[in-house]
């Protein structure tokens, strides 16, 4: 039995963690350029993760961590 239908798209969930990240930051009263500052990730970077939920690794890791969420090692 296929599960496709219904598992979300990686985009769709990159979008969703995005959208999340941008929540929480504006619910700390965070500007985008406030969080660069914070995090060490570059402006643009994070207002490209906020629309299209694209970011590297590293920098969702920073700027998880910047909005107060911590790492948790994940086991497969």
């Amino acid at each position: 039995m296929a599960l496709t239908h219904i598992l979300y798209a990686p985009g769709e969930i990159a979008l969703q963690i995005a959208g999340n990240a941008k929540a929480l930051r504006l619910s700390k009263n965070l500007s985008r350029r406030a969080l660069a500052t914070k995090s060490g990730v570059p402006e643009s970077t994070i207002k490209r993760f906020e629309t299209t939920g694209k970011v590297s690794l590293d920098a969702l890791l920073l700027i998880a961590m910047s909005l107060g969420r911590r790492a948790r090692p994940v086991c497969w």
